[in-house]
């Protein structure tokens, strides 16, 4: 019962991006443009995450809740990061938003639905190397903060700005 317990409390802390992504989006829109000089903006930030979301759901959770082989790999993260910030220019700001806040949604639901042994399970991905999902998100629950912070800090000094 305790692994059930926490894996509810991991998945309310992984469902945080979420609540993030839903005050960004009750912002002006041009919050979404601010960066740091040299560092990605918050839309681009924000694809970035939800690539992830989607390439980690299709290729491992998805995969783990379907009983098939995980074709989770490990990628050139800086081509993939590229990638996915450059996503972010191609699409409309509130598909965006929604195709991020679905994505993480589609995670958490899957991963809530696991049974304690699929959750709890080992896996091999699609290099080789051990998967397992309380690891996946204990690694993204870091990748999220370590966003996220450096965000609200740019939200916190742009309404200083617009307030001086």
């Amino acid at each position: 019962m305790e692994q059930v317990q926490e894996r509810s409390g991991i998945l309310q802390q992984f469902g945080e991006w979420i609540a993030f992504v839903n005050d960004l989006n009750n912002r002006n829109e041009e919050v979404w443009e601010i960066r740091e000089e040299g560092k990605m903006s918050i839309r681009e930030i924000v694809s970035h995450i939800m690539r992830w979301d989607e390439y980690f759901y299709q290729h491992a959770i998805a995969k783990i809740v379907q009983g098939q082989p995980l074709t989770v790999q490990h990628l050139n993260f800086d081509e993939f990061n590229r990638e996915a910030a450059a996503y972010a220019h191609t699409i409309p700001l509130d598909q965006l938003v929604r195709e991020t806040l679905q994505c993480r949604q589609n995670v958490i639901d899957a991963i809530a639905e696991m049974s304690e042994e699929e959750y709890l399970q080992s896996y091999v991905d699609g290099d080789g190397n051990p998967f397992s999902t309380p690891q996946y998100l204990q690694d993204f629950l870091w990748h999220d903060r370590h966003h996220m912070e450096p965000m609200r800090g740019l939200l916190d000094k742009g309404e200083q700005e617009t307030t001086c």
